[in-house]
């Protein structure tokens, strides 16, 4: 069974397989982490909360691995209540202060996921203060949860989520639409 140092370690020996996986790659990511993602999301490593490595590692099985693993099924974001939870958790832990940017990037990514504004704010503060140091990967992370920020700012939710959630466009959030989307949604 995989333990939080180890799930970081792979997902940074990987990250530039992660960002542009191929289905070669999720085939071997759900292979190695199916299993670990199903335990995660019936609480079998709840001991992990304690330290800010475990929340990490939670919130690798509950919200960044699913959404390879799963690609473009609703299962994707299943347990992104959790992790978000978790992270919000994380950030409460006085280890926390030590994270570093890649760190507090993923215990961000499940946070930005809310249409709430009060969660767009903490991610907005957190951003205003991180900094990146010229990876390109980073700051990739950084520009898409940003951008969520900013479609919550604009819209006051994700319009590229209207089809999935049965809520109908505006006529505004279809001309964004058919521009460009920099987020990851199916």
């Amino acid at each position: 069974m995989w333990q939080p140092e180890e799930l970081w370690g792979y997902w940074l020996r990987h990250q530039d397989q992660w960002l542009q996986a191929n289905d070669a790659f999720r085939r071997e990511c759900r292979r190695r982490f199916m299993m670990s993602c199903t335990l995660a999301s019936e609480e079998a490593f709840a001991h992990w909360k304690t330290s800010v490595e475990g929340c990490l590692g939670l919130v690798l099985l509950l919200d960044t691995i699913p959404r390879l693993i799963y690609h473009k099924l609703d299962m994707a974001y299943a347990q992104v209540p959790k992790a978000r939870s978790i992270a919000l958790e994380a950030r409460r832990l006085p280890q926390y202060v030590r994270c570093d940017s890649a760190q507090r990037l993923h215990f961000l990514h499940p946070v930005s996921l809310s249409e709430k504004r009060d969660r767009q704010e903490i991610v907005r503060e957190e951003l205003e203060h991180l900094v990146v140091d010229s990876d390109p990967i980073l700051q990739g992370l950084k520009d898409d949860l940003l951008r969520r920020v900013q479609e919550i700012d604009r819209f006051g939710r994700f319009p590229a989520d209207n089809a999935r959630l049965g809520r109908r466009s505006t006529p505004e959030e279809e001309q964004y639409l058919a521009g460009s989307l920099g987020i990851f949604r199916a």
